[in-house]
């Protein structure tokens, strides 16, 4: 495993993140008996690993969002009249220290999120891998899935920009 992929992310309690390597063993326990009992756990395993690696990848654009609120405040501000001037100033300093506060936070944990990314990248091929085994597995018997889950398998879909015949009847099951 490369020293990219090694470690785990954040989380605490039942959420805690786990290493690449027991997702892969939870994932491969899980095709070993191909039901709707796997592929519910494999849902599972997916968002919880999901969820605790946090979003990190949101933060700069928050950063920018705000950075760029504190250019138009300032860029207005001579057009504006006299008496909303000194608010246009104030929204552009605020933006200014949000945007300075959320690049420390940024900058801070920059290895960290890269690390989050890459694995969640890996997180989403393990499972889809995972799925598409089950679900083309002989003597698997589909189910509809419930909201949660369809929810689920549909943004993994999407984020990895990948899908399977058998997993999108499998989510027409459920609409």
């Amino acid at each position: 495993m490369s020293s990219e992929l090694s470690g785990t992310g954040g989380g605490y309690g039942k959420h805690a993140a786990l290493p690449l390597d027991q997702i892969a063993d939870r994932f491969d326990a899980c095709v070993a008996d191909p039901s709707m009992r796997s592929v519910s756990a494999v849902l599972r395993i997916t968002r919880e690993q999901l969820e605790s690696r946090g979003s990190l990848g949101s933060y700069p654009w928050v950063a920018a969002l705000f950075g760029t609120v504190a250019v138009i405040a300032f860029a207005v501000q001579g057009w504006l009249p006299v008496a909303m001037q000194n608010t246009a100033k104030q929204i552009g300093i605020g933006a200014v220290v949000v945007t300075a506060l959320l690049l420390v936070g940024v900058l801070s944990v920059r290895r960290d999120a890269k690390a989050a990314i890459v694995h969640e990248r890996e997180i989403r091929r393990l499972a889809l891998d995972a799925l598409e085994k089950i679900v083309t597995a002989p003597g698997f018997k589909p189910k509809p899935l419930d909201w949660s889950q369809a929810l689920t398998l549909r943004r993994l879909m999407e984020r990895a920009k990948r899908s399977h015949p058998s997993l999108v009847s499998l989510l027409s099951l459920s609409e």
